[in-house]
């Protein structure tokens, strides 16, 4: 019976799109980040995007403003993911808008 000869690709940046999803997943079904997300947006209720401009805007997401995902050991990317320092509460626009501007740099 034949083999298949697989190549595993051990990169730290994903491949396809649908794959960074699938490794998010991870850390944002985690019970970690769950009690973290609930306890923070209880707590900061606003966008602090939006409050910067004069606006009132409830948060609806939670933005990492350094990133956790790529080129990171798995201890590090959970330090990132976890630490309230590195998290900022915004609205779902401003959240588009800060990946919007960090994809054209």
């Amino acid at each position: 019976m034949p083999t298949i000869n697989k190549k595993t690709n051990y990169t730290s940046q994903p491949k396809y799109k649908h794959e960074a999803k699938t490794n998010s997943l991870k850390y944002y079904n985690s019970i970690g980040w769950r009690r973290l997300r609930s306890a923070l947006m209880s707590t900061h209720p606003l966008c602090v995007e939006c409050a910067a401009k004069g606006i009132s805007r409830p948060a609806t997401d939670l933005h990492h403003v350094v990133p956790f995902q790529n080129g990171l050991t798995e201890d590090e990317r959970w330090e990132l993911l976890l630490n309230p320092d590195n998290i900022i509460p915004v609205c779902q626009a401003c959240h588009y808008d800060i990946h919007n501007k960090l994809k054209h740099k």
